[in-house]
C-alpha cells in the first residue's frame, strides 16, 4: 500500500494525497533589476527585495489588479499591447521609486 499502487477500495493511492498537484502550463514569472535589489512579477502578484545601506533586506509584496479581459477593447491585439506596455512601465517605475527610497539613508533629527 505504501509503494504508491492503487487499492481499488481506496480510490486513490496514499501518495497522491501528499504530492502537490501540478498546475497546468508553465509558471510565468519575470523581473527587473532595481537599485540594490530585484523586482519579480507573476501574473497576479509582485515582490520587491532591496538591500538598505545598513545591510537590512526589505521585501515588499503586493497583488496586481487586472483590467477586465471581458472588455470589448481587449479583442484588439494593438490595444492589449499598449495597455500591457503602459502597465509594465508603471509597475517598473513604482518598483524603482520604492528601491530609491530604501537606498537613501534615513535622516535623523527630523
Amino acid at each position: 500500500m505504501l509503494d504508491g499502487r492503487r487499492n481499488p477500495s481506496q480510490g486513490r493511492s496514499l501518495w497522491s494525497w501528499f504530492t502537490p498537484k501540478k498546475e497546468e502550463g508553465p509558471i510565468r514569472v519575470g523581473g527587473q533589476a532595481v537599485i540594490e535589489g530585484v523586482m519579480m512579477r507573476s501574473p497576479h502578484s509582485m515582490a520587491i527585495a532591496v538591500r538598505k545601506p545598513d545591510g537590512e533586506i526589505v521585501v515588499k509584496k503586493e497583488g496586481l489588479k487586472f483590467f477586465s479581459e471581458k472588455n470589448f477593447f481587449f479583442k484588439f491585439p494593438l490595444v492589449r499591447g499598449i495597455i500591457a506596455l503602459i502597465s509594465a512601465l508603471a509597475l517598473g517605475i513604482r518598483a524603482l521609486h520604492f528601491s530609491a527610497n530604501q537606498a537613501l539613508p534615513e535622516e535623523e533629527g527630523k
